[in-house]
């Protein structure tokens, strides 16, 4: 049995914000309520419809909580009483009642930040109700109550949950997922004060998709949080598979079970060994065989610490290939609802010139895309070939051997002597070229422009040539 965290008793103990949706119910009944009273009592021609007025005061009984329709309705049932018994009373308490509420509830600065509250209390409330036995408590850091709950289950382990609700748009073609609010980063501070326990503790970071989405959005995992785009219930389903996990392996490192039929994407307990971990690693060993067999004659392949390979052409240019499993576009300096590459990015360039290679990203798994360069990076989306292909692209054909004859001739036009050293060959190339300068050229015919060039690259592939045979 674990321990009790210290300050526990201290937290508030809730799923649901019970404040305000309180707030939200009065401040809603109360604006029909007054709305009602005066168009039935002030007005003498609108009395014969009172009945029908009264209707929209059950408005609010169709939307929120049970507690929010409870108290909708006592409120309302209360205000008829009162216009019944004395009308002038009636309308003057619901006026000052809807104002001040209403001031709470929808004045601008509290407008945005109490809808926001509102929603995520309401998740939080169905998530409560999936969980029959599970506790949740208030964090402590000061304001992460709107976005985030501590949950214990009947075992006594805690999860760290931040939520935020998602909306579905179209990029690059496909439906995307993006919010504002919890990110990994804030949801890290949202945690930082609480007790070293609940630090340890499983993070999750809840994304609730629309009711309607196009797209799939498997779970993640990276640095320790698990990202789900699920409802409440099927969060409560995750939960309840990741307890009994642990309880069939107790310890830390406790690997996830598979999941149900019903569930084909398994996701590990937060904390926990991360299956998202064993997929890459799948992903990079498929890739290593897959390369090994398909790389081309006078390809050189070595493999480096974790996801990395280096490539090397036939004419020696250098690629080093950084292997993932990962299937969403590379996106750097990423906006809300996007999952930054932009570690991955600076990692992988600074690698590479320490390779003195070219950085190349590549993304077996993926869809292929049209070749793309992101930042600094080559990123190719496909299979093997579509890499190779890539590569071979970039890669500048290797020189041709220098045969006897051009060997002798490359001596000829710099007029050295074969076996000449590195100083004479430069020597010999600078004496050379001065003459066929363009600044010399420059008051003769296009005739003799045009040959100063020809022998001008001439001279300089000779003495490429001559400087590479003597290295």
């Amino acid at each position: 049995m674990h321990r009790e965290f210290p300050g526990k008793k201290d937290m508030t103990r809730q799923f649901a914000d019970t404040e305000v949706e309180l707030l939200q119910a009065v401040a809603q009944t109360a604006a029909l309520m007054t709305g009602v009273l005066l168009f039935t009592t002030i007005l003498a021609g609108a009395r014969p419809y009172a009945p029908y007025a009264v209707g929209l005061l059950l408005l609010p009984l169709l939307y929120g909580s049970v507690l929010m329709r409870v108290t909708s309705l006592l409120l309302a049932t209360a205000g008829l009483i009162g216009a019944y018994l004395s009308p002038l009373v009636a309308v003057v308490v619901t006026v000052l009642l809807a104002y001040f509420s209403g001031k709470a509830v929808w004045s601008p600065q509290h407008f945005g930040p109490h809808f926001t509250r509102l929603r995520h209390s309401l998740l939080f409330g169905q998530l409560g109700r999936a969980l029959p036995g599970w506790q949740a408590f208030a964090p402590r850091t000061p304001g992460s109550a709107p976005y985030c709950r501590v949950l214990r289950s009947p075992a006594g382990r805690y999860y760290f949950v931040g939520v935020t609700a998602a909306r579905e748009v179209r990029q690059y073609g496909e439906p995307t997922l993006v919010w504002n609010g919890v990110t990994q980063k804030n949801l890290r501070t949202f945690s930082a004060g609480e007790p070293d326990q609940l630090r340890r503790a499983g993070h999750v970071q809840w994304i609730v998709p629309p009711r309607k989405v196009r797209g799939t959005y498997p779970p993640e995992q990276q640095g320790g949080i698990t990202t789900l785009y699920v409802a409440p219930a099927q969060l409560a389903a995750h939960l309840r598979e990741w307890e009994e996990a642990r309880q069939q392996n107790p310890g830390p490192q406790a690997k996830a079970q598979p999941a149900a039929a019903s569930r084909p994407e398994p996701t590990p307990p937060p904390g926990g060994e991360s299956v998202f971990a064993a997929e890459e690693r799948r992903v990079l060993e498929e890739a290593r065989a897959a390369l090994a067999s398909a790389l081309p004659s006078g390809w050189v392949r070595a493999d480096r610490d974790g996801p990395r390979v280096l490539l090397t052409a036939p004419g020696g240019t250098r690629f080093l290939v950084e292997v993932r499993g990962r299937r969403d576009r590379v996106v750097l300096q990423a906006g809300p609802g996007q999952h930054s590459w932009q570690n991955v990015h600076d990692a992988l360039v600074a690698a590479a010139q320490g390779e003195r290679a070219k950085a190349v990203l590549w993304q077996p798994t993926a869809n292929v895309d049209t070749p793309a360069v992101v930042g600094q990076v080559q990123n190719v989306r496909g299979d093997v070939r579509v890499l190779l292909a890539r590569l071979t692209h970039l890669a500048p054909p290797p020189a041709a051997p220098a045969t006897p004859q051009a060997v002798s001739s490359d001596h000829e036009l710099l007029g050295v002597p074969v076996g000449a050293s590195r100083e004479q060959i430069k020597a010999a190339y600078r004496q050379k070229i001065k003459v066929y300068h363009p600044d010399k050229m420059a008051s003769l015919d296009d005739d003799f422009r045009r040959l100063a060039e020809e022998k001008s690259k001439r001279l300089n592939a000779a003495y490429q040539r001559l400087l590479a045979r003597s290295a």
